[in-house]
């Protein structure tokens, strides 16, 4: 009996094992759908945690999008008022150059001016003069041409009065 006793308990160990077996893969059956589920739902808050992580994001970028727009907008303003107040500047600076440019020039035109009437008086003057001195020396030639006639003259007679003739 006490093969038989062996013989049963190698069978009922046998048995047992498969047993032990057969639960092991079904409790991991079991826990692999459990452990699936699981990972399923965490999937699902995962996707759900992320959906919202994204639509927080980019609400955020938006936000920063508008404020960096806003900064670079209200800055291109200002750089724009600064270089109008410069060109104004410039502007008004280089009128003002202008003007007294002009001023001078006008002060230069009136001196030629001036200079042209004086120039002019002179020409007249010295036109008077140039005709007063030509007849001057043409009244002083022809003396000089009567007197030369004379000076001959005399000179002939003078000649006539010496020689005994």
């Amino acid at each position: 009996m006490r093969n038989w006793h062996h013989y049963n308990n190698q069978h009922h160990y046998g048995e047992e094992k498969n047993m032990v077996k057969r639960r092991s893969q079904v409790s991991k059956t079991i826990k692999q759908g459990i452990v699936a589920k699981e990972l399923s739902a965490f999937e699902g808050r995962l996707e759900v945690t992320f959906d919202g992580f994204e639509k927080r994001l980019e609400a955020r970028l938006d936000i920063q999008t508008e404020s960096l727009k806003g900064y670079v907008d209200s800055r291109i303003s200002q750089v724009n008022v600064k270089m109008e107040s410069i060109q104004q500047n410039i502007l008004h600076h280089v009128d003002a150059r202008i003007d007294r440019l002009d001023k001078r020039i006008d002060n230069v035109d009136k001196k030629i001016d001036s200079l042209d009437k004086k120039i002019d008086n002179l020409d007249k003057k010295l036109d008077v003069r140039v005709d007063g001195l030509v007849d001057l020396i043409e009244r002083r030639a022809g003396e000089t041409v009567k007197i030369e006639k004379r000076l001959e003259n005399h000179e002939r007679r003078i000649t006539a009065l010496e020689s005994p003739t």
